[in-house]
């Protein structure tokens, strides 16, 4: 028959404290609860006893364990090691396996001390040839990169070590007692952590239970929502095919009249292109009224006071400074969301209030380019780097690309603002990774070809060894999207001889990234 409530709480009350040895607490406890009458669990006093005993023989292995260090008994040493220290501790600290490397150290140099009696080579090879198999193993990790254990790894390859300048530290009396300190430090965090009283455990499995039902509803919430709008896009989808096939249908059979010798008119010609232009238009509008209608009372979106940013960032009444902090953090609100849909839902925002002026504030969006255009040596260059970076990054979302894309002054802005630049710099770099990244869209590859933008390309990229990696690979995946266009290719061959130079240095190029978008 299980216990009433109070009576269980009681008993894991009772537990707790006498684990935290408040035995005047817990006797008092007790005599209060006998005195109530209350029935008191016997199987719970079994428990503490054997949490006592389980205590006693931790505190006779970590002995046992410091005996063998003591007396270099590797193999026993490590015996015990397996048996009672979980491998995931090792292995997923690195603080943790610097003291199992220290430890394969002090077995390895064991019987080469001055002051132990028993001087067993045979015994001395053994552990140095164990020493050098585990450093094999280590190999590549962490571990073997960090600067104090670093001398160490040479130890099985010096000729008598115990002679060696560089291992006086290591042969000295002092070290293994150190060593020893840590291991019986070690030992007893281990062991401590093995069994905590029953309501710790209740409250940490509370915690964690909280945590992941929080983790799970924000999930189902956000999956909830990716479903309206694979449904919202499916319907679209689904209604765009059936106005095809509709039209394609009656071209179809305007065809076989027209094999026939019945005249086609253009009225009727006319009335197709506007059926075809009216589809195109509605979905249009349909994803602009989305668009504005994004971040409004919507609950997985932070509430900014966005028409106070919209000011700020392009007032002249902000100083330089405030505008370039104010435009990191909007960045660090992409680039350090704790996830996807929370990234995505942010960028939604940004495009709900129109930030950078792309849907209709004109007025936002001839300031932005002002900005864009600021000159070197002035304060307000580093807001012009912070614009560089923001636009980047959104550019680096699909959502951001359909923003930024129908924007064609910003984006011509964007290339005068990199060409501007006389170096390689970080507002060069990420405005021509935005120009790459939204190169993509045929629109905008359009647009960078009647702005040269070839011609501008081709003699950067001929200066490889004044370019980063990230100008490199980007200035060349620009090049190859504008040239997989017709009039693309044909800006390239005004200037051939150049163009062929360029590309062929490039194919040669110890980047592989780069050489990638050739092949």
């Amino acid at each position: 028959m299980s216990q009433p409530i109070d009576s269980r709480i009681n008993d894991y009350i009772n537990e707790y404290l006498t684990s935290k040895g408040y035995s005047n607490t817990v006797n008092t406890f007790l005599q209060e609860r006998q005195d109530h009458q209350e029935p008191i669990d016997e199987i719970n006093n079994e428990n503490l006893d054997n949490k006592e005993k389980e205590k006693e023989t931790y505190n006779t292995i970590k002995e046992n364990m410091l005996k063998q260090l003591d007396d270099g008994n590797r193999e026993e040493f490590f015996q015990l090691w397996s048996e009672h220290i979980p491998s995931n501790i090792i292995n997923n600290d690195s603080t943790m396996k610097s003291l199992e490397f220290l430890i394969y150290t002090h077995f390895a140099v064991y019987y080469l001390r001055s002051n132990i009696s028993d001087n067993n080579e045979l015994l001395a090879q053994e552990n140095m040839e164990v020493f050098k198999v585990y450093i094999e193993s280590i190999r590549g990790r962490a571990i073997s990169q960090t600067s104090d254990l670093l001398p160490l790894f040479a130890l099985p390859y010096v000729t008598e070590p115990e002679k060696h300048a560089s291992f006086q530290e290591l042969f000295s009396d002092e070290w293994p007692v150190q060593l020893r300190i840590k291991v019986s430090n070690f030992l007893d965090w281990v062991f401590s952590n093995r069994s905590s009283p029953n309501l710790v455990e209740l409250l940490q499995n509370g915690e964690r239970a909280s945590h992941v039902l929080v983790q799970l509803n924000n999930e189902n919430e956000e999956l909830k929502y990716r479903n309206r709008e694979t449904s919202r896009q499916l319907k679209n989808l689904s209604t765009d095919y059936y106005n095809l096939i509709n039209i394609t249908m009656e071209l179809v059979e305007t065809l076989q009249q027209a094999i026939v010798g019945k005249t086609i008119t253009n009225d009727y010609i006319d009335n197709v292109c506007a059926r075809l232009l009216l589809a195109r238009t509605q979905e249009s509008m349909s994803n602009m009224l989305n668009s504005s209608q994004l971040g409004t009372d919507d609950p997985f979106i932070e509430k900014l006071d966005y028409g106070k940013i919209k000011r700020d960032i392009v007032s002249i009444s902000t100083s330089a400074r405030e505008k370039a902090l104010l435009l990191q953090a909007l960045r660090w609100k992409l680039t350090k969301a704790k996830s996807d849909f929370q990234r995505e839902k942010m960028l939604e925002s940004f495009i709900g209030c129109d930030l950078l002026g792309c849907r209709s504030d004109i007025e936002q969006q001839a300031k932005i380019i002002k900005q864009l255009s600021s000159p070197i040596g002035s304060d307000a260059y580093y807001v012009k780097e912070e614009w560089a970076r923001l636009i980047n990054t959104i550019a680096s979302l699909r959502k951001g690309r359909n923003y930024l894309a129908p924007n064609e002054s910003l984006i011509i802005s964007m290339q005068k603002a990199a060409i501007s630049e006389a170096s390689d710099t970080l507002i060069k770099q990420h405005l021509l990774a935005a120009l790459q990244k939204l190169s993509l869209r045929r629109s905008v590859q359009t647009i960078m070809i009647n702005q040269n933008t070839i011609k501008w390309l081709i003699p950067l990229l001929s200066h490889t060894d004044r370019l980063s990696d990230y100008t490199l690979e980007y200035g060349v995946a620009l090049l190859m999207n504008l040239c997989l266009r017709t009039n693309g290719r044909k800006k390239c061959a005004e200037i051939a001889e150049q163009a062929i130079t360029v590309l062929s240095s490039l194919l040669t190029h110890p980047n592989q990234e780069v050489v990638l978008f050739y092949i």
